[in-house]
Parts: C-alpha cells; structure tokens; sequence
C-alpha cells in the first residue's frame, strides 16, 4: 500500500510465462507483459489515477507497436452543443453510437457554455456517454470519477451509471448521482470488466444554481413554500453581483415587482397573501451627512460614530497620493547677511517662503503643528570665508536637540571667495516645537557674507 510493486510470474500452457507488475494505489502504473503465442510481447500500461485513458502498446509479428486506446462514445444522439442536442427531459438517451466518438480534450465536446439566461434562471442538464474497450485484452476493474472539478462555486457535476439502452426521461432524471474525486473515493463508479467492444453508459449531470429572484429553480427566492415560511423570516440574495435582504412579510398581499426597488417576491404557491420584501438601505447616524468627492479618503470622527472625508488627501488612479494638509515649507533668503558677527551663533534670515503648506513657518522659525517625525534641509552658501577662523559651523536648532556640521578653513592656503555648508537630518518634533538655523564664526575676522542662495526646507514624513 505504498506504492511499492507487487510481481507474479505465470506459467502458461506453452511453457512460457506471463510477468504482472502491479503497483499500489497511489497512482502508479499497472504493468502487463505477456508472452504470446506468437513469441511477441503485448504490454498494458494502466493509468489508474486519471480515469481517462488506459494504453496498450502491442508488438505485431513484424516487430513494430500499435498503440490503442478505449475510447468514450456518445450515444445514439448527435450533441455537441445546445442546438443539436435539444430540450432536457425528453427521450435522449438510448444506446451507443459507434460513428460519434467524444473526441477528449475538446471545449464543449459534451457541455455547452452556461448563458447568462442559465446563470440567472438556474439549469440542470444530463448527458449520457460510453465508456468502450475496443481492444482484445480484456480492461479489468474499470472505475470511473471526476478528475477536477469546474472552478464556478455555482455549478456541479456529478455521475452515475446508467443502463446501455436506457433513456434520459427515465433514468438520467432519477437519484443516485454522486460526485467521486478519485478512484479511492467511497462513491467512485465501479464499471467492472470489459471485454473486447463491451460498454458501459455513464450518466452526467450539471447543475447550475440560479442567482435569480424569481423563476422557480432551485435557490430562487419564490421557490420558497408560504406553508415553509414565517413572518419575520430573511433572505439574502445575489443578484447580479448585489447582495440584496429581504424579509418575508405574511400578511402582505403586494403584487410581485424586481423592476423597481424596493423589490417584492410572490413565492409560487401564493395564494392571497405572504410576499418577500426587499429591505433597502435607510440613511443613518454613521453616513447621514457624508458627501465623498472622487479619489478621497475617509476617517472615523471619534466619539460621533461618524465618518468624515480627508479633504485634503487625494488618491490618484494609479495609486499616487496626494495630501495638501500634510506641513511642508520650503523658504529662501534675499538679501545678504553681511559681515555676521564671530564668536556667536547668528540667525539666519529667510524672508521668501516658496512653500509653506499650513502656514507653519514664521519669523525665520518653523513650527510643527503636530507630533512626528520630520525631515529638515538646509544649504548655507557663504562668501569670503577666512582662512583665520577655527570653524565655520552650521546649526539646525529645535526644541529637543541642535543638529551640526562644522567646516575647518585653516588647511586652506588662502581665504575662499565662496563656499557652501549642507546638512539634513530627521527630527523628532512635538506640537509646537520650533526648528530655526543659525551659523557661528568661531576667531578670524567678522568678513564672512551669507548670500541669498540659501534656503531651508522641511516636511512631516510620519
């Protein structure tokens, strides 16, 4: 039993010996050589998990393999589609017909497609096929089930065996069909032996479930009994990809309506009252007042159970997010800081704002209106930098901490007519915290300019 092989050597009545080699059930192959009278070799090579095909490869006299196949037959009708297969219930059915093999692998060689008309009114159809051993060795212990399934959660297939010569409108309607996945499975259809050109009828059938309100078919809301129903009782129906909630009401008398909402739903046995009545979506505390423009985003409004549009937040088809309330600045200088004074810290000035989203930047200062993380930039560019000074050194101040960078002009071989000193950093900022730069000149002579083409930048990042 775990797929391991078993081997049986036979002696035949001409001195010579048959070899099976037999696997267990997981799938294997079942292999057969026999030693024929005619000293060739006939080999069966079984496949036992698909329940399709099996293969014989048969040495002929002059040396070269035939390769056959049992084939699957329709029956005496012609169907390959809804046309010529015709109306279900009627006397379809019958025994085999030799010239209309199933060709296998082909679309709708036994089904056609489900229409819409079937997706919404719910249909079962039934066919019958063959399963025929067209081969002179004998095809032992056939079974036959379903190897996978169709995707649709509202369709099922299921089979069952039938009698040769029998007819849709008697027994391909009756009971007894089963849904087998493998050839272990419980219910797997058991077929037996076949003999050379022997069959065996096999019934299929495919139900689609009905999406519908009305119609009568199964799941459909009106095939619901009143004498099954109570007054109070719900249904929740999908309805071209709606959910739709009905309660059913046993007093009510209203005439049947799924043109206009609210829909109403007669079960069939209606008599002279019980009517199911859509219950539509009432305006209430949570959605009352909220209008949503295109591409917003929306938050809870805390303790009024409400929910309220981002304004300011817009997503873009394509994922891109756009936020014009998130703080942000971007600010310049335009006249120069002449001459700042040594041995201090010196603020610097930036009076042109390019950006300064929610008003947050003031008197050379940043304020954050709110808690977070914050990214800060700033490029100094200054002029006549003397090579007597210890350090020109930049400082990014806020209310929890000063972030530096320094620059050493005494390597240089004479004073610099420019230079620039860039830094950025990510800082931790409280409501209301400020954030400003300042330079400081430490010794040398108080010549050094910050000239107009520096700027200071930040922005909210989390």
């Amino acid at each position: 039993m775990q797929g391991v092989y078993d081997i049986f050597l036979q002696k035949t009545l001409q001195g010579e010996y048959d070899i099976l080699v037999k696997s267990a059930v997981q799938g294997k192959y079942d292999i057969l050589i026999r030693d024929t009278i005619q000293g060739k070799y006939s080999i069966l090579v079984q496949k036992t998990m698909q329940g399709v095909y099996d293969i014989f490869l048969q040495k002929t006299i002059q040396g070269v393999y035939d390769i056959a196949a049992p084939d699957q037959w329709g029956d005496s009708d012609t169907w390959g589609d809804s046309d010529t297969w015709g109306a279900e219930g009627d006397s379809h059915g019958g025994d085999i017909d030799t010239g209309n093999e199933i060709t296998s692998g082909v679309d709708e060689n036994i089904f056609d497609d489900v229409s819409e008309a079937e997706r919404v009114a719910g249909d079962t159809e039934y066919r019958k096929i063959f399963v025929r051993n067209e081969n002179t060795d004998i095809w032992a212990a056939v079974k036959a089930w379903i190897e996978s399934f169709t995707p649709a959660t509202n369709d099922e297939i299921e089979i069952k065996l039938g009698t040769n010569a029998g007819i849709q409108s008697v027994e391909g309607v009756a009971g007894g069909y089963v849904s087998p996945d493998s050839k272990t499975h419980a219910d797997v259809l058991n077929i037996g032996n076949l003999d050379q050109n022997e069959y065996q009828a096999v019934w299929i059938k495919r139900t689609v479930s009905c999406t519908a309100l009305t119609g009568g078919a199964a799941r459909a809301l009106d095939s619901h009994s009143v004498g099954d129903l109570t007054d109070g009782d719900r249904a929740i129906c999908a309805v071209g990809g709606l959910l739709l909630y009905f309660m059913f009401d046993a007093t009510a008398t209203d005439a049947e309506d799924v043109a206009n909402h609210p829909y109403k739903v007669r079960p069939d046995d209606y008599v002279d009252q019980g009517v199911w009545i859509e219950q539509q979506a009432v305006e209430n505390a949570v959605t009352a007042d909220v209008v949503i423009d295109d591409n917003r985003l929306v938050r809870g409004d805390g303790g009024a159970k409400k929910i309220q549009e981002c304004s300011t937040i817009t997503v873009l088809d394509n994922g891109e997010m756009v936020n014009t309330g998130q703080p942000a600045f971007n600010v310049r200088n335009t006249s120069e800081q002449s001459n700042f004074a040594i041995n201090e810290e010196v603020t610097v000035v930036f009076d042109d704002e390019k950006t300064d989203q929610g008003n947050n930047f003031a008197s050379n200062t940043f304020t954050a209106p709110v808690s977070g993380n914050y990214i800060l930039a700033v490029s100094l560019k200054l002029n006549n930098l003397d090579t007597a000074a210890n350090y020109y050194r930049i400082g990014l101040k806020t209310s929890n901490g000063t972030y530096r960078i320094e620059l050493n002009p005494q390597a240089w071989a004479a004073d610099w007519n420019y230079g620039s000193l860039n830094m950025s950093c990510v800082a931790d900022m409280d409501a209301n915290d400020i954030a400003y730069v300042v330079v400081t000149q430490s010794g040398g002579t108080a010549q050094t300019d910050i000239t107009g083409s520096s700027y200071f930048s930040g922005a909210l990042i989390c």
